[in-house]
């Protein structure tokens, strides 16, 4: 699956091409933030010629929670240090 942000949809379109978009990827998915770039926030852009291409499908993205995964790379890093140091070594004098 290609997913695209809005920079290649633009660049091709302002020179009329976005069949080579196509040829290259087939279809092209773009997630709602980057529909609302190109279509509602960014009017102007000529990405509106893309619009209407059956190649262009919106799709639906499950952004990883960043927080929960550092979080759980810390608890493992804690956990192997925890077993890296052994209780603290006795020495007799």
């Amino acid at each position: 699956m290609i997913i695209s942000n809005s920079t290649p949809l633009i660049n091709f379109s302002a020179i009329r091409r976005p069949d080579i978009l196509h040829r290259l990827f087939g279809k092209i998915h773009i997630p709602p933030a980057v529909e609302n770039e190109l279509f509602v926030k960014g009017k102007h852009y000529p990405a509106m010629n893309c619009r209407a291409s059956r190649h262009i499908l919106l799709c639906q993205l499950q952004p990883k929670n960043e927080a929960e995964e550092i979080l759980r790379e810390l608890n493992e890093i804690s956990a192997e240090d925890g077993k890296n140091r052994a209780s603290p070594a006795t020495t007799q004098t």
